[in-house]
Order: structure tokens, then sequence, then C-alpha cells
């Protein structure tokens, strides 16, 4: 464990250092190139499906697409650590239609915090979501997001259609978020996920949180619980933490509902340069079956790097209630 606390105070120490003035330079330069490529690519896959409809003046600029990379790295006393590289893509289609998007994400086959495949097997284990999303607000009724795409595994290709409802209610210094994704796969079948999460605002800048949510997967016929109890402080714009205890249970072909893990402990986010560099750190305790509920403990580091549009704004994850 000493390995570990090293690793995360030398990954701290190096986010928050001076860097040169040459090396910000280039750093900006690549980071404008690739945003630049990214909005070009977007302009024109927009103009090959609307039929370049020159009625809508495109705009290229930071809102209409964003790219999300961050690899991150698990160690827990007594088990393998753990690699993945997680991507979110999202491009904007306002000349198609300004409720439209194409996405490009990867996907979590369980809700549990073990699902991160080890890096010799991360072509085998990953899963990715390539779709179009048309989103549907409405403040008053339900929001609605439908999707249609394919689920890529390898070269193992998984159409697949979705529906995402969500209302939202706030009741002076509470918050009620009541949400469903449904997800219906050729071959993977159905994915559903339900979730009821309260929060109710300390002050302005901390939120208590009773997050709920249940996931039936049809291909393995899993059943699965997560009950949080979380503490979310807003440090500033930049940084935000929250500590958290999660239960979760497991229930499958074999074995009735039980309880999985206990887990405890707290989640680090920095945005140290611009609005588009930032790590994670999340140490934690684990309290599992397979070891008879004895503690373990666990660190989750993460680094990554955005394109576009901002999609991690400290305040919008503060706000949201899920």
């Amino acid at each position: 464990m000493k390995c570990l606390i090293i690793i995360l105070l030398s990954l701290t120490l190096y986010a928050d250092a001076n860097i040169s003035d040459n090396d910000l330079v280039n750093y900006e330069q690549y980071h404008h190139d690739i945003t630049d490529f990214l909005h070009q690519y977007s302009e024109t896959i927009d103009q090959f499906l609307s039929d370049t409809n020159s009625s809508y003046k495109y705009e290229d600029n930071s809102k209409k697409t964003s790219l999300d990379l961050s690899p991150f790295m698990v160690f827990e006393d007594h088990r393998d650590a753990e690699y993945r590289f997680k991507v979110r893509i999202s491009l904007k289609l306002p000349r198609t239609s300004k409720k439209l998007q194409l996405s490009f994400e990867d996907f979590s086959n369980s809700d549990s915090v073990d699902d991160s495949g080890n890096v010799a097997n991360l072509p085998i284990q990953s899963n990715y979501l390539l779709g179009l999303e048309y989103f549907s607000y409405d403040r008053k009724l339900v929001n609605v997001n439908m999707t249609a795409g394919l689920k890529i595994n390898n070269s193992t290709l998984d159409a697949y259609v979705g529906l995402t409802l969500r209302k939202q209610l706030y009741i002076n210094t509470w918050h009620l978020t009541i949400l469903n994704r449904f997800k219906y796969f050729l071959n993977y079948r159905t994915d559903n996920r339900f979730e009821i999460n309260v929060g109710y605002f300390i002050n302005g800048t901390t939120k208590l949180q009773l997050l709920n949510s249940y996931r039936y997967r049809d291909e393995t016929y899993t059943n699965e619980l997560t009950h949080t109890i979380r503490v979310h402080k807003l440090i500033s714009e930049r940084k935000n933490i929250y500590s958290d205890i999660i239960l979760y249970k497991l229930k499958d072909q074999t074995q009735a509902f039980h309880i999985a893990y206990y887990k405890v402990g707290f989640h680090y986010h920095n945005t140290f340069y611009k609005k588009w560099l930032y790590y994670e750190a999340a140490p934690s305790l684990m309290f599992r079956s397979e070891n008879r509920y004895k503690p373990t403990a666990r660190i989750f580091l993460s680094m990554g790097i955005l394109f576009g549009m901002n999609s991690r704004h400290n305040t919008n994850r503060f706000y949201s209630n899920y």
C-alpha cells in the first residue's frame, strides 16, 4: 500500500507543478489542432447527413462537439492491477437536427466497480457504443433521449436501440431524479437500468445524495442493486471531492441476491490546466464477500484530456443527480 500512496502523491505533485512556457505552447498548439480537426470532421458528417443543407449557418466553435480521453488504472490488495482507456466522443449535427448528435463511448457490462478489463485482455473485454442520439427536453414533462447504433466488442458488432426517460423535480433545497435507461441489443438482448436519486443541498457548495439503482441484463439473467450515500463538496470551479458509502448486491443464475461488497472511500477531481486537462484519484476500502468482508485497500487513478466542449464542468457534476 505504501507504493500506491507514493504513486498518488507523485501524480498530484506532477499535475500541480509548474510547466515550462515552451511546453505550454506546444501542448496548447497540439490541443488546438486536434480540436480543429474534430470540428471539421463533425461538420463533414453533418453536411453528409443533411444533404449539405446550406440554409443553416454552421458555426465552428467549441459548443458543437467534444472528445474526452482518460486512461485509468486500479490497484487493490490481493488482486491483479487493472488498466483501461475510457473514451467519449460527441459530435453535434446542427444542420441535420439541432437535437441530434453522433456519439462513441465505452459501455459497461456491469455496475460493479470491477467492470474494467485487464490490460492483457483489453481488446476482448472492452465494449463501445457507436450511435445516433436524439434529445427532446421538456422541463414540465419528461426528458426523452432515443438512440440507435452498434455495440462494438473487438470485431463483433451488435445492433441496438435505446430509450432514456428522465424526470427531475426541484423542491426548495431538494432535488429528485427518476431515470430509466433501456437498451435492446440484437444479440445481447435487454439491458435496463432504473434509478431513483435524491439530493439535498446543505449549502451552496455541499450536497448530500442518496443514489439507488436497479439493473437487469437479459444475456446473463443478472440483477444488480446499488445503494449509495454520498456527500459532495464543490471546492472551486475546477476542483470537487465527494465521499461515499456503497452497497452492491448481485443476483445471477447461480446465486440469489447477496451483498457482493461494501465500499467506503472518496473521489477527488482537479482540472489543473485550462479547462481541458484533469486528473482524478479515488482511494477506498473494499469489504468483499469473497474475503468474508475483511477490508482491502483500493485506489483508482486517472488522467484525462478534453477537446472541444468542456462536458465535465465541476458545477455540472455537482448539480447533477446521477
